[in-house]
């Protein structure tokens, strides 16, 4: 981080490297369109370079860096750009060894994810990018409060009635597999 604050271009392609795939699928959350999140990792990446002189605490880039993404985003979401919908999974790990699912299981799962797509859609921003910078980007509420400009206490409420409407929505529209239920928030 130093390096590149200091104008080592050569820093940027490992800082590129680490964030761009998860940048261009929290940026495909939010705005919903695979054309728009390339635009908006591009843009962002853009400004990353233009201001990371103005980074006062590398410890702080990736709230930072993800601020500057939501940013991006909104500007794209306000030019109406057509909305689609990646995966999104609620605070579901990876299972660990990273074990290949049964077929049946990946079936399974394929619905469930296609449910909880569907579900998203409809919780409005202000609690929909809160669930996906915490549970998909994984940042810490202070981290999404710094990246979208609101108090903590604001993210903790927002991220509290967003669990409770989601799982109310997704009990309300089960899921052929069972879906998440209240006792596994």
């Amino acid at each position: 981080m130093q390096q590149l604050q200091q104008g080592d271009g050569t820093a940027f392609e490992p800082l590129y490297e680490r964030y761009i795939d998860q940048a261009v699928r929290v940026a495909y959350l939010i705005t919903r369109s695979q054309e728009a999140a390339e635009d908006v990792v591009q843009e962002t990446f853009v400004q990353v370079l233009r201001r990371i002189t103005t980074l006062r605490d590398p410890e702080n880039f990736r709230s930072w860096f993800y601020a500057i993404l939501h940013n991006t985003a909104r500007k794209s979401l306000r030019k109406g750009r057509g909305w689609l919908l990646l995966p999104f999974t609620l605070n579901r790990k990876e299972e660990i060894d990273h074990v290949e699912p049964l077929p049946e299981e990946a079936v399974a799962h394929l619905d469930e994810v296609a449910q909880l797509r569907r579900v998203l859609r409809l919780l409005p921003d202000s609690h929909r990018i809160p669930l996906i910078l915490r549970y998909y980007a994984g940042l810490s509420e202070a981290q999404i409060a710094e990246a979208i400009g609101v108090p903590a206490g604001t993210v903790k409420s927002r991220l509290h009635h967003a669990r409770q409407k989601l799982l109310d929505l997704l009990e309300a529209n089960p899921m052929p597999t069972g879906g998440i239920s209240h006792a596994e928030r």
